[in-house]
């Protein structure tokens, strides 16, 4: 092909462009070389004689590793292309944005690979538009949704919703929006907000309460961004026409209680926050329709109850956070129905003590947090049902009372390969007083000094008692021989003078 074109260009062709591709130029000097030069060397020979075979060999090899290396080539390129593919389909889902750096640098790479290998014909080329157009845009899932038909992505604000004639016109120095009491009905018309709308963000607003059937016929709303708002009460039934939502943001709030009815419609909810609110009780009906759910976000309240199946509902869910309320002890069933359960998060609590099967039901977990809580001692049976491939463990920030006890825990833990206490150097003693402030690392020898002296006194003692009664009998063993002898002695004189 090079050389027809040099030839219409009425050029002639180099004789680099004349060389034959890959390692076929080795190949000819080799048998250049063993035709031309001399030499007697066995190897020498041998190569001379079979210079055919081995030319053929060099060059199916050559082949073969070309062909290699194709195919490497394409299985990887494509890998990677379906990889992203599905990734930014993840993504669309969950809301997040395409615009951030290293899946922009993902994409780049991705495409000009694409551009190089050429194997996707015309079909290709439509998708790599779309992954250029995903890479160079900072904020396209904000804008438009790529799907066949190309059909916009209804994204809404609270600047897009018309206001009450009452309300407050939004601040452009603030950049908070004022929408404090939307009217009943407001998302049921299309000339408010289109029926086929996915992404709608309320944040920021002063928001005070959510009416049942507030959200009317948003059918197809996928996200629901609420945080930052005054909502202090929500109806049963609030979001019950939202069965296709994946997402509710309902953090830094005034919530003081969810009803038996708020999760009705969200049936298909995969992620709940509600971080940052006024929760002091969690109620047994409140999640009964989050089944699949798979993370919940119940940090930064006053939560201190837990009622009874309470998160028995939530079957599928691999990430609960609770840090920063105010429970004080995990009784056995609180977690009972969470086999699924990847993370839990309990820092920053008032928890003393934990029942011992507390955590065997989360056959997945592998990060337990306990850190900063009021723990001074624990039951070695409290890690240790937990059956789990890896599980980590945070416990620093507790009153530890440093005994043998607590040491022998410790260590029979840390043999356990399975279990791994990531910050037990930095476990610190607050009883008894002399080890107050210390780390458990330094202490970790002599915790356990008082009872090995004990021991040593006692095992020095019963191996003197036993000792002596061995020297006892033996003397007393001697005694009575003497005595025997003495006696047979004294009837044989006795028998002699008889006779």
């Amino acid at each position: 092909m090079l050389q027809s074109q040099m030839r219409c260009a009425g050029g002639e062709p180099s004789a680099a462009s004349k060389s034959p591709p890959g390692f076929y130029v080795t190949w000819l000097s080799i048998l250049y070389y063993v035709n031309i030069v001399p030499n007697n060397g066995q190897l020498f020979i041998w190569i001379k004689r079979h210079i055919k075979n081995v030319v053929y060999f060099g060059l199916v090899a050559d082949r073969g590793i070309v062909l290699t290396a194709g195919v490497l080539d394409y299985v990887s390129t494509l890998s990677t292309y379906i990889y992203l593919r599905r990734h930014m389909k993840r993504m669309e889902e969950s809301s997040s944005s395409f615009s951030q750096p290293q899946l922009q640098s993902q994409m780049r790479v991705t495409v000009t690979v694409l551009q190089h290998s050429g194997i996707f014909g015309e079909v290709g080329h439509v998708g790599l538009h779309v992954l250029m157009r995903m890479a160079s845009s900072t904020s396209v899932f904000y804008h438009t949704k790529i799907v066949p038909n190309q059909r916009p992505l209804s994204v809404w604000t609270a600047d897009s919703i018309p206001k009450p004639a009452q309300a407050p016109v939004k601040s452009e120095q603030s950049r908070v929006n004022m929408l404090a009491s939307p009217p009943r009905g407001i998302f049921s018309s299309t000339k408010n907000v289109p029926h086929n709308t996915e992404y709608l963000d309320l944040s920021r607003n002063l928001l005070t309460v959510l009416q049942a059937g507030s959200f009317g016929t948003l059918w197809s709303l996928r996200v629901l961004l609420l945080k930052d708002n005054n909502l202090s009460h929500v109806d049963d039934g609030a979001f019950s026409s939202l069965q296709g939502l994946r997402r509710l943001d309902l953090s830094r709030n005034h919530l003081s209680a969810l009803g038996p009815g708020f999760s009705l419609g969200l049936e298909s909810l995969t992620e709940l926050l509600l971080d940052h609110n006024h929760l002091t009780v969690l109620e047994s009906g409140a999640f009964h329709s989050l089944d699949s759910l798979q993370k919940l976000d119940l940090s930064s309240n006053l939560i201190s109850t837990v009622k009874p199946r309470a998160l028995g509902y939530l079957t599928g869910l691999r990430q609960l956070h609770l840090e920063g309320n105010h429970l004080t002890s995990l009784g056995s069933g609180l977690f009972s129905t969470l086999r699924s359960l990847e993370v839990l998060g309990l820092r920053g609590n008032l928890i003393s003590s934990t029942e011992p099967g507390v955590f065997a039901p989360m056959s997945s977990l592998t990060l337990l947090d306990l850190a900063l809580n009021r723990l001074s001692t624990l039951g070695y049976r409290t890690l240790l049902s937990i059956h789990t491939p890896s599980l980590h463990v945070l416990l620093e920030g507790n009153p530890w009372h440093c005994d043998c006890d607590l040491q022998r825990v410790f260590r029979k833990l840390s043999s356990i390969h399975r279990v791994f206490l990531d910050d037990y150097q930095e476990l610190r003693c607050s009883q008894p007083t002399e080890l107050k402030g210390r780390s458990m690392g330094e202490v970790d020898d002599e915790l356990c000094v008082g009872e090995t002296v004990t021991v040593l006194i006692l095992t020095v003692t019963v191996v003197i008692t036993v000792v002596a009664a061995i020297i006892m009998a033996e003397k007393n063993k001697k005694n009575s021989v003497a005595k025997n002898w003495e006696e047979s002695v004294g009837l044989d004189t006795y028998c002699d003078n008889y006779n």
